[in-house]
């Protein structure tokens, strides 16, 4: 160990990535023992992810993250403000976190376009005489 070498950047700003994590925006879900939890992926390694979501799972607990054709266990290492951190339980493959990066996000638009929604037919609501 070279004690005279001046410390690395992560070791300064206490970063305990292994990896860095690369931004993203990509769809996912989170399996738990109590049903699922649907949000997006907002960065990624091979070694864990940032997850946002409405309601975020307790720290600790196991969980199975499905995005795209993936899916992976990881553990909870933190969760707060609409968002959790994943450890993945064993490192995914670079080419699995470059494709993740390379899926371009949904454009944002209308659900439904108006004129494809087949309009239903009024029934009469006429009163049977006694």
């Amino acid at each position: 160990m070279d004690l005279t070498a001046p410390p690395s950047a992560a070791a300064v700003c206490g970063d305990r990535r292994a990896a860095s994590r690369i931004a993203v925006e990509c769809p996912a879900r989170l399996q738990t023992a109590g049903g699922y939890r649907t949000g997006l992926l907002s960065d990624i390694s091979e070694f864990g992810a940032r997850l946002r979501t409405d309601n975020p799972p307790s720290p600790g607990i196991t969980v199975l993250l499905q995005w795209q054709t993936h899916e992976m266990f990881c553990k909870v290492a933190w969760s707060k403000d609409g968002a959790c951190g994943l450890n993945f339980e064993r490192p995914l493959a670079r080419d699995v976190v470059l494709e993740t990066a390379s899926e371009e996000p949904a454009a944002p638009g209308p659900v439904a376009n108006r004129s494809n929604i087949p309009l239903g037919q009024k029934r009469s609501r006429g009163l049977v005489a006694a």
